[in-house]
Parts: C-alpha cells; structure tokens; sequence
C-alpha cells in the first residue's frame, strides 16, 4: 500500500510514490519526504527552477487546512500537509505543462496537485527564504554581483593559490620560478590566501558594477529604486567609454585600499619556514613594532596605485579589443571566445603597464617589519642599479618584472574570472526572475 507522498524526479521520469516502509518506489531520495507523510515538521517549500518546454517556473507550497478548494482528493482529510503546485506561466506551445483535473483556474493559475505532475524539473528552496530572495532580487544592483564575484573569487583562488606563492618567492628569493622551492608547499598560506583571493574577486567585482551603474544613473536621471528589473539589471550596459574607465579606476582604488593589508599578512606568511594561521601572523607582524598597527598597512598607496592603473586599462581596453578580436575569430568559428580573449588579452596588458608598481610592492612587502619599509624611489633607484650592472639589462628588467609567468597568470586567472563572474551572474539573475515570478527563459 501506498502513501499519497511523492519523490521528485527530473524530467523525463515520473513521480513516484513513497511506501509506509519510507522508501521511495522508483525514485531516488532527494525529495522524498516532502508530501503527505512524508515530511512531518518540514518547513514550507517553494520550488523555482527554468524548464525547457515544459511550464518555466513552478511554486510548490504545503496544503494546509486554512488553504482548502471544493474539488478535494480522496485522501485529503488524512493528509493535511499535501503539497500543491502554482505555474506561473504557460509553455511556449500555449498549452498547459502541468497535468491534472484537480483544482482551478484563476487567470493565468492553475492550482494542481503535486501527485499529478508528470515530469518536474524543479529546484527546491525552503519556502522561508522567499522573503530573502525578493530583497535580493529588489537591491539586485549590487547584491548579484557581490554574490557573483565571491562564487569567482574562491575558485580562481583554490586554483591559482600555487601559481602565486612561486611568483612571490621567486621574486623575494630571486630563483626561477619553476624552481622545485617554490612548489614544494603549493597551499601554503592558502587559508588567508582564499579570504584575500575571494574578497579581491568580489570587492573589484562590485565595487566596478556598482559605480558604473551610479554613473550611468546619474547620466540617465534615474532611480534606480524605482526602477523597473530589467533596467536594474541592464543598466551598465548603456555605460559610456569614459564612465567604464572611471568606474574601474575607483573599483580599483577602493579594492587596493580594501585588500592590502590581508595581502601584506598573506605574503609575510608565505616567506616564513613554519607559517602560522593568519591572525596570529598579524598579531606578530604588530608586535614586531612595539605595538604599531603600521606593518599591516605597509605598500598601501603602492597598491592603490597599481591598482589603480590595472583597473583603468583592464576595462577599457577590453571594450576597445571586443569588436576586432570578435571580427578575428568569428571567420575561425570561434566566436564565442571573443570575451576570454579579449579579457585575457586586456589583463596582460595592464599587467605589464602596472609591473613597476607590482615589484615595488613585493619589495615592500618583503622587507623586515621592524624596519621602515623602503620607499618607491629607492626600490626602483636600487632596480636602475642593478639594471645598469647586468650585461643584459631589459633581460634583467623583465626577469625582476616576472613578466612572463606573472603576466600569464594575470592574464589567465583575470579571464577566467570574468567569465566565471558572468556565468553567475547570469545564473543569479535567472533564480531572481523566478523569485519575482518572471520569465527566466532558457538556460
């Protein structure tokens, strides 16, 4: 015998009930125990996912007895946590995707009951969180991308962690920077490495978005506020070539301004022998100037600087490379790899213009912290030294720069964020859309 409790499977297999023993007949368990009971003390479930033709969206809310139509099931009256569905919309053939003669139709509602839906292709959210997912969805302006650019940040930094630490010690202990030192301890550091890497991702990320939509607002005379979602979510793309480079020149101070002192701590702790947890490395970093929270600000305007620069020439550059690269590799039917390009393209450039600033930072940040850090003129007087003293001088420069294997991993690691950036932002977008019963479309 079975209860009237069903499982939810993907699309393309069908809703299978759950037995009095608790198993579930055909399905898998996720899901199962959600239903007449199944589910005794679950919370209330709202189920939001994009279907491709079948109904795009779909509520599921728990029946209850203050909830109840005139056409009722055979068994309701044993089941009063039943569960029904809302389709929001209709399927792009017009015809009603949610099978069943039960319930009604109320414009363009149709409740149904969960038993009767054939093929649900549905992401589940407790039901609790609708309020959380419209404010998201209303302040969408800087909360997708504040979400966005943390999912980016804590990939690219599990998976550039090793390629960073040989930068910094083949720069601060001038070895090649495949040198098997450099690699021995690949993670090393990679807990304040993860926080700086995901919050560099994240706070350049929004901080960019969010002052380009000012800008282009305040061009517009809009409000956003009171705008409409898709003016929120498409403001920026009405950006101005000049407002693209100041948004990113101000992201780029703010996140330099913002990150640098987890960067000096990050660094100190990949230099030591037997590294310590972030905090306790702060802490001895303070001690080691009696007290002086000066070493955790140490290269601070070197930073913002750089920063500044990367920032600047990063985003106008890719706009400027977007429609030639495009025109280049289209003919190849690569088309869709014009964005990676052109980022990657666009980063290695600026890499290479912010280098100087880059190295005087290192060095900053690798000289003793109970000594005065040395200057901008001194690093780069002691580098012309140095230079003028070796038989190959641009080669020294360029070695000294690491432009090579620092450029490639600016290069990489700042495409590949940007397209990880993108994916979840669209991605965030959808989910929304459905939690302000939208059209998500396909995805």
């Amino acid at each position: 015998m079975f209860r009237t409790a069903y499982s939810l499977l993907p699309r393309g297999h069908q809703l299978a009930p759950r037995r009095d023993d608790g198993s579930c007949d055909g399905g898998f368990d996720f899901g199962c125990g959600y239903g007449c009971g199944c589910g005794g003390g679950q919370d209330d479930l709202q189920l939001l996912g994009c279907h491709v033709g079948l109904s795009r969206r779909s509520r599921l809310r728990r029946r209850d007895s203050t909830h109840r139509d005139s056409n009722e099931m055979e068994n309701e009256s044993s089941c009063a946590g039943r569960y029904w569905a809302l389709p929001a919309c209709s399927p792009r053939n017009g015809a009603r995707s949610w099978a069943g003669d039960e319930g009604h139709t109320d414009g363009r509602r149709r409740r149904v009951w969960i038993g009767q839906v054939a093929e649900p292709e549905i992401v589940m959210v407790p039901a609790s969180m609708e309020p959380t997912a419209r404010w998201l969805a209303a302040n969408r302006v800087w909360t997708v991308p504040l979400l966005a650019g943390l999912a980016s940040g804590v990939t690219v930094a599990g998976l550039f962690n090793p390629w960073d630490r040989a930068l910094y010690l083949s720069v601060k202990d001038r070895t090649p920077f495949i040198h098997r030192g450099n690699w021995l301890q690949p993670f090393q550091g990679f807990t304040s490495a993860v926080v700086q890497r995901t919050l560099s991702g994240s706070s350049w990320f929004i901080l960019n978005d969010w002052i380009l939509a000012q800008l282009v607002a305040r061009r517009l005379e809009l409000d956003l506020a009171t705008q409409s979602r898709e003016v929120r979510r498409t403001v920026t793309s009405q950006a101005m070539p000049l407002e693209i480079f100041a948004a990113a020149n101000l992201a780029g101070a703010g996140n330099g301004a913002i990150l640098n002192s987890i960067s000096v701590v990050k660094y100190h702790n990949w230099g030591k022998e037997n590294p310590d947890n972030f905090f306790r490395t702060a802490r001895a970093m303070v001690r080691a100037r009696g007290g002086s929270l000066r070493p955790l600000f140490r290269g601070l305007g070197t930073t913002v600087l750089r920063d500044i620069m990367f920032g600047g020439i990063f985003a106008s550059l890719r706009l400027v490379l977007s429609a030639p690269v495009d025109d280049l590799l289209r003919p190849l039917g690569a088309g869709s790899a014009t964005s990676f390009v052109s980022s990657m393209v666009a980063a290695a450039t600026a890499t290479l213009a912010s280098a100087p600033l880059n190295f005087v930072r290192n060095m900053k940040y690798a000289a003793r912290f109970d000594r005065r850090s040395p200057t901008i003129a001194a690093v780069l007087t002691s580098l012309a030294r140095e230079m003028a003293a070796s038989p190959t001088p641009l080669r020294f420069m360029l070695d000294r720069f690491r432009v090579g294997w620092g450029t490639a991993r600016v290069a990489i690691g700042m495409a590949v964020g940007w397209e990880l950036y993108e994916l979840a932002k669209a991605s965030l977008d959808c989910v929304l859309d459905a939690a302000e019963d939208s059209d998500c479309g396909d995805v």
